[in-house]
């Protein structure tokens, strides 16, 4: 619902004022700023799929999420968007409403409903699915959306592996906006001022990113990835948080029996998480291990049970 002007290019004075204020004191700033742009154009071309990350925007409340939210749904007429939360995505019927879109924009994720993780890896894929609109028939289709949330807290999940870790993107919002300084609607005022010029900017970061296939990553998604990890998942918070556990040690092993029972203990304190059972533990210890750098061996014993040592680590 807008002229492409390549020559308004990055003439958006009212948008840059925006961004500097939510984070123009970040170390990743710059890094930011890259990374925004590529999901833009990303949404505007409909490759969501291609790049498989959903995009979180995090923090404080009254810190500039919404308002960014806003902008970039106003670069997408009504018929190419839906507002289905990942939460939901179980739903017989609901995310039908991603097909033919190329955004999907929710506001504030539930901090109570947990997300599928095997069907949040098979839209953010785009992987073929069933769809279904009520009373008709049963179609195939393939999900080619961006996904765009924005949240005071984290997503919660019982999938605690790296696969589901890693298909999201985080931009941090750490600078609340005073009371005094807000500005009613400024992200509709903001899209209806400087949409071309938006536009055109994000059209030009499209070849680069198109040769790297990925997104810029700024220091800040990595920093909060990482504690999302943890949270979701009680052994890599053992592993990296307790100060019990040591790695990359030349020679160094613990037994699995002694490192389960030091995870329990972490976890009854003060890791305040609830432990998984011993089976799980080895489980979830093995997606970790090539990931953190270390080895499961796991050899038969004598009676005939299995006996399992992390090699490369050690017990403080």
């Amino acid at each position: 619902p807008f002229r492409y002007l390549p020559e308004e290019a990055g003439k958006f004075p009212k948008f840059a004022k925006f961004l500097a204020q939510s984070w123009g004191v970040d170390p990743d700033y710059e890094q930011k700023m890259k990374a925004l742009q590529e999901v833009m154009s990303v949404v505007l071309f409909g490759l969501g799929s291609k790049f498989q990350r959903a995009i979180l925007l995090h923090g404080a409340p009254s810190s500039g999420k919404t308002q960014l939210l806003r902008i970039i749904e106003c670069l997408v007429p009504p018929e190419g968007k839906c507002s289905v939360p990942p939460e939901d995505w179980n739903d017989k019927f609901l995310p039908t409403a991603m097909h033919l879109k190329v955004l999907n924009i929710c506001g504030e994720l539930s901090d109570k409903k947990r997300i599928d993780g095997q069907k949040l890896k098979d839209i953010i894929d785009g992987s073929s699915m069933s769809g279904q609109y009520k009373n008709q028939q049963v179609f195939q289709f393939k999900p080619e959306l961006t996904h765009l949330f924005a949240s005071n807290h984290l997503p919660r999940t019982d999938d605690t592996s790296a696969g589901f870790t890693r298909r999201w993107l985080f931009f941090t919002f750490h600078h609340p906006v005073k009371n005094e300084e807000k500005i009613l609607d400024l992200g509709d005022l903001i899209a209806a001022e400087e949409r071309e010029a938006i536009v055109a900017s994000c059209v030009q970061s499209m070849p680069e990113l198109m040769r790297r296939h990925t997104f810029t990553l700024p220091m800040s998604h990595h920093l909060l990835l990482a504690e999302f990890a943890a949270i979701n998942n009680s052994v890599r918070l053992w592993m990296l948080e307790s100060g019990k556990v040591r790695f990359g040690v030349e020679g160094g092993f613990i037994q699995e029996t002694k490192a389960y029972n030091a995870y329990y203990a972490f976890c009854a304190g003060a890791g305040g998480s609830k432990p998984v059972p011993l089976p799980k533990f080895r489980a979830m210890a093995r997606e970790l291990s090539t990931e953190l750098g270390f080895k499961l061996k796991v050899t038969q014993s004598p009676m005939g049970g299995t006996d399992c040592i992390f090699e490369g680590l050690s017990l403080t």
